[in-house]
């Protein structure tokens, strides 16, 4: 396939399910460099999370990634975490977008592997992370914070992280 720019979006779309949106990122295009999937408030949930790891593992050469699942109550630790594991192979990704705002599902586990994946980014220069309204505590956030941390080619940040009591300064100063 010679895609490069992938844009799927659909919002307060109560029929789209794990299911659904599992077909709708079955490529495995290998020059894909765009990939943009906005689905607020839909009832995609941590298996579509999986399936969109998958794509991201098969699509290598990717330089700028937006994922917005915006109060997707049935996403959480499991769906972050599929995530995480599939940004670790993007050593050309330089724009990281991330909007789980009230996915109240997300903990302490998803928060570290998410962590994990983005401190192997390497050539990442440009991170906009939103997660509100989820149940993580101190511990997930100080592990989001290190991960973050480690990205020396980091230039842009923008961070959002509102009825978070659990990100408190030590955080921001790892940053």
């Amino acid at each position: 396939q010679n895609l490069k720019h992938v844009i799927l979006s659909s919002s307060f779309c109560s029929l789209l399910d794990d299911d659904g949106l599992k077909e709708m990122v079955a490529w495995e295009p290998s020059g894909l460099s765009h990939l943009q999937l906005s689905f607020v408030n839909s009832k995609v949930g941590d298996q579509s999370m999986k399936s969109v790891s998958k794509s991201l593992i098969a699509s290598t050469c990717l330089s700028d990634i937006m994922l917005n699942f915006r109060n997707c109550e049935n996403i959480g630790d499991v769906g972050l975490a599929s995530i995480g594991s599939g940004l670790v192979r993007l050593q050309s990704l330089t724009q990281l977008v991330l909007y789980f705002g009230g996915c109240r599902n997300i903990g302490c586990e998803g928060l570290e592997a998410l962590a994990q994946g983005i401190s192997r980014l390497k050539g990442l220069s440009h991170l906009d992370l939103e997660i509100t309204s989820c149940s993580a505590s101190e511990k997930g956030w100080h592990a989001l914070a290190l991960g973050i941390g480690e990205l020396r080619s980091l230039t842009d940040l923008s961070m959002s992280f509102i009825d978070s009591e659990f990100f408190k300064e030590e955080e921001v100063q790892v940053l």
